[in-house]
C-alpha cells in the first residue's frame, strides 16, 4: 500500500492533469474454512461480521439454511462410530 501511495504522488508530480482520472482500489478477503471440532459441531469465524438474529439467537449467516431446513447447524458424524452405534 505504501509503494502504491507513493507512485500516485510521484505521478501526479509529473503529470498533474491525472488529478482528474478515476482511483480505483480492489480489497482482497481471505476467508478460513470452519475447523470440525471432535464433537463434530463447526467453529466457525471470529468475531463473525455478518451475525443474523433467528428465532431469538444470533446465527452465523453463512450457515442460515442449515437453521431454516433443518432447525440448527448440521454437525459431522465420524462413519465409524456410525457403524458402532448401529451395531449396539
Amino acid at each position: 500500500m505504501r509503494s502504491a501511495h507513493k507512485a500516485y504522488w510521484k505521478d501526479l508530480l509529473r503529470h498533474p492533469q491525472h488529478v482528474f482520472d478515476p482511483v480505483y482500489v480492489q480489497s482482497v478477503g481471505i476467508i478460513q474454512a470452519p475447523d470440525i471440532m471432535p464433537d463434530g459441531t463447526a467453529d466457525m469465524c471470529d468475531s463473525c461480521p455478518d451475525m443474523t438474529y433467528w428465532n431469538g439467537e444470533l446465527i452465523n449467516s453463512c450457515r442460515m439454511d442449515e437453521y431454516r431446513l433443518f432447525g440448527g447447524f448440521v454437525t459431522v458424524v465420524n462413519h465409524a462410530e456410525k457403524e458402532e452405534t448401529r451395531a449396539r
